[in-house]
């Protein structure tokens, strides 16, 4: 299922934030253009990824911006696409993003069932977590009902993290802009972690949470969690439903 309907108006809210150039703001691609690191992924993940590239190329072509240094999307897929899976690569790359919250107060702004961090100890670094959150799915049609909710629920050096499908992709690009918000659209993170905890060699689905890539599975089992949803509820500031 779609998180967005492909409609006129998300293409041109979504074509809105990838045209920024302000400098507060840094857009990322999937690291698929530069062919060297195709070399990086697994024989499956390369035919994926070439395969959207080569049905994509014109519309690359018109959009992308030549002078613009794109950022790494694909920073949070740091397990399962990826063919070197040593223990000491992974934990060196998950060392790297966890430095980005390191003692921060995070909000989380993320759909019903995405649980950022409920039945694992990715955020454990942080210094508090608060969660908005949010639909899993059209939350592009609430965008500035969600962005007065992080207005509202911001303080001072608080980070946002979104895990929220395109509509987060549009909103981490338009608050830093608007109010000077710190935005990180880090959906698929969390799963990618469980992944990789778990030690799946596919894209498995987990109880409670939502794995967009996963492919349900008669014969096989979802990663269970030992999660604390008491907590979870606590740190829960609004809902936007």
């Amino acid at each position: 299922m779609p998180f967005e309907d492909p409609t006129q108006e998300n293409a041109g809210l979504l074509r809105k934030a990838f045209a920024t150039s302000d400098p507060r703001v840094l857009i990322c691609l999937t690291k698929i253009f530069d062919i060297r690191s195709h070399c990086e992924f697994t024989s499956s993940a390369r035919y994926y990824y070439k395969n959207l590239l080569l049905a994509n190329y014109e519309d690359y072509r018109r959009f992308f911006n030549f002078k613009y240094r794109y950022g790494n999307a694909l920073i949070t897929r740091f397990y399962l696409d990826n063919k070197d899976k040593r223990n000491a690569t992974i934990h060196k790359r998950i060392a790297e993003l966890k430095r980005l919250w390191d003692q921060r107060n995070i909000i989380f702004v993320e759909g019903m069932y995405s649980k950022l961090g409920v039945g694992n100890d990715l955020f454990d670094n942080a210094k508090s977590i608060r969660r908005i959150i949010c639909p899993e799915r059209g939350a592009l049609q609430y965008r500035k009902i969600i962005e007065s909710a992080i207005v509202k629920a911001y303080r001072k050096d608080d980070l946002i993290i979104l895990a929220l499908g395109p509509a987060a992709s549009y909103l981490s690009a338009i608050v830093p802009i608007k109010y000077g918000i710190q935005c990180l659209d880090l959906g698929h993170i969390d799963v990618e972690y469980i992944w990789w905890v778990a030690k799946v060699d596919k894209k498995t689905l987990i109880e409670g949470k939502h794995a967009a890539e996963a492919k349900v599975n008669p014969n096989e089992s979802a990663i269970v969690l030992n999660a604390d949803l008491s907590e979870y509820q606590a740190q829960i500031i609004d809902k936007i439903c």
